[in-house]
């Protein structure tokens, strides 16, 4: 039997409700022996129940807390139980493709790259686009201010376009799935678990260009990420902590404190406004439809601040950060 070279780390990433889909996926589309190390973060019961049953079945490695992981904090424990020469991080609502563990190793082992990531599409049938596709990212220093420059590569472009691309090297690529070399890893230090919910990927890439690294996309590997609505009540307060406004600060100013720059910088801001909109993903199908439209934006602004501000941060984040105070990890 062939020892793996690679272990596989789920993580959360902001619901759970698409646990056995992305698991089965996982099963059914990777041919090459891999390890997995399964981190399930305070999920409802009956998913929690779910993965005891298939960690027993196919004997792979479960490791559950009694509190909500940030991302960050799932990868640091997933890589505790790593023994392998690469691990791949994936998040529990994705869905890869056939071949993408195959193809990213070999990319690694051509390249020597440190870390090496899919094309990553975001949702389902025909309203399938590309949502990363690696980017570009520094930080440029004029009349003493440091600003941080991101540029994306063929976001929400047409799947189509990625066509005859090839492997090749890039900045910066999305949390959702990366291959990291281990020794990598351990070079540039563990994932900052301070940066809760926005700045995890610039912050890997930065850490890995000081460190003299190098990062690929390989195209040949593929996943797609799967956003709600609709998404079921189980999975509402944790997709509610994971984009609340106490993360969100926390990761903005560790990430501006360690990276010195100005907390009022644009380009840093311009996360704050996408949460504010991607949070409300969180009402029922029909209501997020209507204030994504145009001409109710400034309803959409208004229910923001009134709802999710002022109502649910001062009752159900902070329950939750509570919690998980209690449970050992540390508060915003």
């Amino acid at each position: 039997m062939v020892s793996p070279e690679v272990t596989v780390v789920v993580v959360p990433r902001e619901r759970f409700d698409r646990t056995r889909a992305s698991l089965d996926r996982l099963y059914q589309t990777t041919r090459c022996p891999f390890d997995l190390v399964y981190i399930d973060g305070n999920s409802p019961p009956p998913v929690a129940r779910y993965l005891a049953a298939e960690a027993d079945r196919r004997g792979f490695a479960l490791h559950r807390t009694k509190s909500y992981l940030a991302g960050n904090e799932a990868r640091n424990i997933g890589l505790r139980y790593a023994r392998t020469p690469y691990v791949a991080f994936i998040e529990n609502d994705v869905l890869p493709e056939p071949g993408w563990l195959e193809a990213l190793t070999d990319c690694a082992e051509r390249t020597g790259a440190w870390i090496v990531g899919p094309i990553v599409h975001i949702g389902l049938g025909a309203e399938r686009r590309i949502h990363g596709a690696g980017a570009a990212i520094s930080i440029a220093e004029s009349g003493g201010r440091r600003r941080l420059v991101y540029q994306a590569r063929l976001a929400n472009a047409p799947t189509a376009a990625a066509a005859g691309l090839t492997a090749h090297r890039t900045d910066l690529i999305k949390p959702y799935c990366m291959l990291a070399r281990r020794g990598a890893l351990d070079r540039i230090g563990p994932f900052d678990q301070s940066i809760r919910s926005i700045f995890e990927a610039a912050d890997v890439a930065l850490a890995v260009q000081a460190a003299g690294g190098t990062v690929h996309l390989e195209p040949r590997a593929v996943v797609t990420h799967t956003v709600p609505p609709p998404l079921p009540a189980s999975s509402v307060p944790f997709f509610l902590l994971r984009w609340s406004v106490a993360w969100l600060r926390t990761s903005l100013e560790r990430f501006a404190g360690k990276h010195r720059l100005p907390l009022d910088a644009p380009e840093l801001h311009i996360e704050h406004n996408w949460r504010s909109y991607h949070r409300r993903r969180v009402l029922p199908a029909p209501l997020f439809a209507l204030l994504r439209r145009h001409p109710f934006l400034y309803v959409a602004k208004a229910v923001d601040r009134a709802v999710f501000d002022l109502l649910l941060e001062q009752t159900v984040v902070r329950r939750l950060e509570r919690r998980r105070a209690d449970a050992g990890f540390p508060s915003s």
